[in-house]
């Protein structure tokens, strides 16, 4: 996912797109979490917020069906965005 601290959804090991990040901030803001479990969660899930992540997950998807259902180049699939530093194409 990573620039700025977040991994994204091109990742086959991210866990963003579950919601994790989100819920892991809640957790620790309800729940005394031992720092070393803060760390780790955040390692395997990474910091994006919220609604950063709903951004880039419906860009990535739609300007796949623009270029490839509608012949329409964004120019957002080929690679990495400076719209989406977080994320990180992995071949």
């Amino acid at each position: 996912m990573a620039g700025a601290g977040a991994r994204a959804c091109a990742r086959p090991d991210s866990q963003t797109c579950t919601g994790l990040s989100p819920l892991m901030r809640q957790l620790d803001k309800a729940l005394p979490l031992p720092p070393e479990v803060v760390d780790a969660t955040t390692d395997a899930i990474g910091t994006i917020t919220a609604d950063r992540a709903v951004v880039a997950e419906r860009a990535y998807p739609g300007a796949s069906y623009d270029l490839h259902l509608r012949c329409r180049d964004s120019r957002l699939v080929p690679g990495p965005s400076p719209r989406f530093p977080q994320s990180e194409f992995v071949p």
